[in-house]
């Protein structure tokens, strides 16, 4: 068994986290979710996931204030996020690609396949 989980994704709609978990799993892709921006930074430092899948809209901290720390920190830099949301305000996407997002998937638009294929892709 890996030591590392594939996918951290991080959504506050728990209907979200146990389906593309239930999907991810089921393709054998290790996941564990995180509904609260601030229960990921933690979960990222302790976990080391491969990938990240990151919500913008939460609660307690939005997706940008996420992926800024999550840059910052030495332990997390590294780790690959994707912008995982339905917004698609061309400022919201520059602003994650130069705070360093690698993709910005938005979720009305892109089939559970799909995005298991890309990320199975991303992590050859």
């Amino acid at each position: 068994m890996k030591d590392n989980p594939d996918v951290l994704l991080v959504e506050d709609d728990p209907d979200q986290i146990l389906l593309y978990s239930t999907k991810f799993e089921l393709e054998d892709l290790r996941t564990i979710g995180a509904r609260r921006g601030k229960d990921a930074l933690v979960v990222a430092k302790s976990q080391q996931p491969k990938i990240i899948l990151l919500d913008l809209v939460m609660p307690d901290m939005d997706g940008i204030e996420v992926l800024r720390q999550l840059k910052k920190n030495k332990k997390t830099r590294d780790i690959p996020v994707w912008i995982f949301s339905n917004l698609t305000k061309d400022s919201t996407i520059a602003q994650a690609k130069k705070l360093g997002a690698k993709e910005y998937i938005v979720k009305a638009q892109i089939d559970p396949n799909k995005l298991v294929e890309k990320i199975k892709s991303m992590l050859k």
